[in-house]
């Protein structure tokens, strides 16, 4: 197949798109996704897990609370809480339409069932979350670009 030099050039771009695109669901916050990361990476492999609901919890300058709330094969709803430090130091446009975006997007500890997860256990916690969310975007940008000769044709 010969690309023409118009196609050749927005390749990148393409793929660019479509690794942003994998990153996080549509309209869904990074917060949440780690967070839920964390939770999965703290239970037990293979167990399965029912998310039901969460909520953001902003009260001034304090960390921002990522609530998740879940269940376990069918068992009682649990919930955990991931702690996002704020840290902008002056209000931006985009403060103001996702007030989120004040707040960092690694979180500095974490609460489920009662424990705490913090220091270097969390940060070792967060890293296999983001290498694991990595390899998931990495597979299905690769899973594109192998459609796109049919989409092409």
């Amino acid at each position: 197949m010969h690309l023409t030099p118009v196609f050749a050039r927005s390749v990148p771009l393409l793929l660019l798109t479509l690794f942003a695109a994998g990153c996080s669901g549509p309209n869904q916050d990074v917060r949440l996704t780690l967070c839920q990361g964390l939770v999965e990476g703290e239970l037990s492999a293979g167990e399965a897990i029912t998310w039901h609901d969460h909520q953001a919890v902003m009260e001034g300058y304090e960390d921002l609370e990522m609530r998740v709330r879940f269940e376990r094969g069918g068992g009682e709803v649990e919930e955990a809480v991931c702690y996002y430090p704020y840290e902008q130091e002056y209000a931006e446009a985009q403060t103001f339409s996702d007030p989120t975006s004040a707040y960092s997007s690694n979180p500095s500890r974490m609460v489920l069932r009662g424990e705490p997860l913090e220091g270097r256990r969390l940060g070792e916690r967060v890293n296999a979350v983001m290498m694991k969310q990595g390899r998931e975007v990495v597979q299905k940008v690769a899973e594109e670009v192998k459609k796109l000769p049919e989409k092409l044709d």
